[in-house]
Parts: C-alpha cells; structure tokens; sequence
C-alpha cells in the first residue's frame, strides 16, 4: 500500500522492537525515535524527484515532486506542498491541465528534466521542467516565486508537436489544506462556485487568501469546494462549444496563481504580491 505525501501514517511494528509502559523512557524515547524515522523514510519513498524553496525569510517553504495517484482511476503526476513554518499549510495537492482528446492530463506521467533556483531582491524563484513519458513528448514547466507573506506559481507549456495548438477542457490545479489549517469555507462540498480573490480564516495560521494575475487571453478561474479542506480550479467552459474552456497555441503562459498569508484579514489585503510578480 503506497503511503501519499502528507497523509497519516499507520503505526510501524519491529519484532521485539516497542515501547512498554515498563520500559526507561530513554528506550521509550529511542523507539518512538526509530519509529518517526522509518515513517518519514516511508513518506520520501513516495515522493520522486523533490524540488524545494524557500522564502528570503526561510518561514514559507514550496515542495514540487511526482507524487503517486491519489485514486485508482489516476496516475502519478506532479504535485506541490506549502509549508509554513515547518508545519504543512497546503498538502499534497496535483497541478496540470485536462487537454482535449488527448490521455493523459498534461502533468500526469511525468519525468524531471532540470530544475533551477533563482534568488531576486525579495524573493526566491524555483522553475521545474517536466516532460511526458511515452512517445508524446508533451512538456509542461511550473514556476514558483516565494516572498514572505506568499507562494505564486505559474504554468509555461513549451512548444511541441502534440501540442502546438493547445485545447483545455479543464484546469486540474487543487489547493487541499491540511486538516489542522482547513480554512471553513473548504471543509464542506458544495456546489457553489467561489469567486477570487478568496479569503477566509485558517486556524492557528491566520488568514488566507487565494488570487490570479488575470490575463485577457485566458479564461479567470474560480474555486469549487471538494469538501475535507479540497478547493479545486474551475475555468468557465465556451457557451458554444462547452467542452472546451480554452484554445491557443504554445507556448504558453498562464495567470499566476497566488497564495497569500497573513496574521489578519488587513496584512493578506496589504500583501502586494501582485505588483511584484512579472
């Protein structure tokens, strides 16, 4: 049974190796040490070809990696994680786009091909290049910037000859809270759509808010929530041709997608992220 990013982790039993009620606590210590140790082993083994940045102040962290499916009728694809503070704020959550008649999502089926931080004023840029396994050779990159009150990321879908005209039935891009940080507003499924910028209180965190950069050449996304904490990316379809939500040529680039925090609903307002992204 394959163990996900960011999900609990079932107890691990050694033969002759447990803590007893009548054991020292320097073995108790020991064991429970042994065990957290081959827990984390476990959790690495399931993420492939990890990626990192931080913030300038070191406070917020970004994770890129494959990650196994999340259910049986998916496949690995890439995946990120947010972390505040070294405590998982966003776990794992699955990035890429559902192309038109074409198997599998873009992001699904991936390999690292190079990966690339870059240090700016007041932030820190990581790009990650992927490329599609099998004979389709479809690309797709993903751009994070770190600042101190927030994560921005963006896809840029190079040129190739799957994909030189680019049809997007959908957006696959989820942001699935831890459970301890669940902002209200996700924990709940519902089949309203959340307009952007959204903003709601997170426990132990403050508060936080999720927003684009909107471009004219592509559709705005919305939010829908999946309930367990889940909110998931939603492009409005073409009223004539309703299995489509967008079609151009690569290369591409998307909206940014913004991740805000702040200790107060005022803070997440002031952040201008925004005026210093590209």
């Amino acid at each position: 049974m394959p163990v996900y990013p960011g999900a609990p982790v079932s107890p691990i039993f050694l033969p002759g190796l447990r803590a007893s009620a009548g054991a020292s606590p320097r073995y108790n210590k020991t064991v429970q040490r042994l065990v957290l140790l081959l827990a984390t082993a476990f959790c690495a083994c399931a993420q492939l070809d990890e990626r990192r940045v931080s913030s300038p102040n070191g406070q917020l962290e970004f994770r890129i990696f494959i990650a196994p499916p999340p259910d049986s009728e998916s496949l690995d694809g890439i995946a990120y994680q947010v972390w505040l503070r070294g405590t998982m704020l966003i776990r794992t959550s699955y990035l890429g786009f559902d192309i038109f008649d074409q198997t599998p999502f873009l992001g699904e089926k991936v390999g690292l091909v190079s990966a690339k931080t870059t240090s700016q004023s007041n932030s820190r840029t990581l790009l990650a290049e992927y490329l599609q396994n099998g004979s389709l050779g479809r690309r797709i990159n993903v751009e994070a910037r770190l600042f101190d009150d927030g994560v921005a990321f963006r896809y840029v879908v190079p040129r190739s000859s799957p994909l030189e005209d680019m049809v997007v039935a959908g957006e696959v891009t989820e942001f699935r809270f831890a459970p301890a940080v669940s902002p209200r507003a996700a924990l709940k499924a519902s089949d309203a759509l959340l307009a952007l910028p959204f903003l709601s209180e997170a426990p132990g965190v403050g508060w936080i808010s999720i927003s684009e950069i909107p471009l004219d050449s592509f559709p705005h996304m919305t939010l829908l929530s999946m309930g367990a904490g889940k909110l998931q990316t939603i492009l409005p379809k073409s009223e004539k041709e309703p299995w489509r939500a967008f079609s151009g040529h690569t290369p591409l680039t998307t909206p940014w997608r913004i991740v805000m925090i702040g200790a107060s609903k005022e803070a997440v307002a002031r952040s201008g992220i925004a005026s210093r992204l590209p």
